[in-house]
């Protein structure tokens, strides 16, 4: 797999990413985002403090610039961290940028087979089937809802959706200029020496790649994370220092801290336990345990973060299975942990 690191940000992607945030803010309090740090071990610590500080200053600076009405909330229901409406949308838009400027040219016919593709394995021939098809989806039901809403009229919303994006690039330059003496010493450190890393990374999801060369684009907006398209990963300017704190590279024996207070959480150690029957998905796994989609993908992201479990892509899901070497090596780091 060809690897290309961009030295610039995506205007789109970035003014995707500020919507969706202005749009969840009563749910990016400093506490909620110490909480996700804290399932691997991380409190108080002064990189969470910092990107915590930038992705708020980025979405205030924003919002002042920002033109958007109640009625586009419709694109934003559901939590933060779940797969609305809107990343669907922004996922086709990033394939087909050509939309954003010439949406009046492009069919509905096209429009729900793009949609389908990114959600489905086949394109739905009636309403009964995509209903069916997106109750097996990790979605809300009123944001399977409004997908519905979406596919009976995908060019209205489409449509809306893409004028919502141009008029808010503006206000996307306005934050980025807000927080670019942060933003210029992150990025001279992203572009330096994290090859390795990133390869790595893009290596354990390959199969939710199609393409063989993949464009590493940083994000101000994706700050501690990483997200995948079908030929590009958008990394936040903070991950690799994020991930070096995860996985403590300078103190191998620290590296057992978040892995066995992953282990002592009930929900996941039952999670790993159904997992030794073999490849599941999230819908699976949630209701093997009885708890939400949503709370079963945290702990997912949690589990996938630490390696405990890998992940593959099947029939348009993410199937997850348990990463028999890392636990192997959990067990022997234990062991001489203790002189066992």
């Amino acid at each position: 797999m060809n690897l290309k690191i961009d030295k610039n940000f995506d205007p789109v992607w970035e003014t995707m990413g500020l919507l969706r945030g202005l749009f969840h803010q009563d749910e990016l309090s400093k506490e909620k985002y110490d909480s996700t740090f804290m399932e691997f071990g991380i409190k108080n610590n002064k990189v969470i403090d910092e990107s915590y500080n930038l992705a708020m200053r980025y979405i205030s600076a924003f919002s002042k610039k920002a033109s958007v009405t109640d009625e586009d909330s419709f694109f934003f229901k559901g939590d933060v961290t779940s797969t609305s409406l809107d990343l669907i949308l922004g996922l086709i838009i990033e394939q087909n940028l050509d939309w954003l400027t010439d949406i009046d040219a492009v069919s509905e016919t096209d429009i729900s087979s793009v949609l389908a593709s990114i959600l489905f394995e086949r394109v739905p021939q009636s309403l009964p089937e995509i209903i069916e098809l997106l109750q097996e989806m990790d979605m809300t039901p009123e944001q399977n809802w409004n997908m519905m809403l979406v596919f009976k009229d995908p060019k209205f919303y489409m449509k809306r959706y893409t004028e919502l994006i141009i008029k808010n690039e503006a206000a996307y330059l306005f934050a980025m200029n807000e927080v670019k003496d942060a933003v210029e010493p992150l990025l001279e450190q992203f572009l330096t020496g994290n090859e390795a890393l990133f390869e790595s990374e893009i290596e354990k999801v390959s199969t939710f790649i199609d393409a063989q060369a993949v464009e590493v684009i940083p994000s101000v907006v994706s700050l501690s994370g990483i997200l995948f398209s079908a030929k590009s990963a958008y990394v936040g300017l903070y991950y690799p220092q994020i991930h070096r704190l995860i996985h403590r590279l300078d103190e191998p024996q620290a590296d057992l801290t978040p892995v066995l207070k992953a282990l002592g959480d009930s929900s996941k150690f039952e999670i790993l336990k159904f997992l030794r029957r073999g490849p599941s998905y999230n819908l699976e796994i949630a209701k093997h345990l009885g708890i939400t989609p949503a709370t079963t993908s945290h702990h997912m992201n949690v589990l996938f973060g630490l390696e405990l479990v890998s992940m593959k892509k099947a029939n348009k899901k993410a199937y997850y299975t348990l990463n028999e070497p890392q636990l192997k090596k959990v067990a022997e780091n234990l062991a001489k942990t203790f002189e066992l």
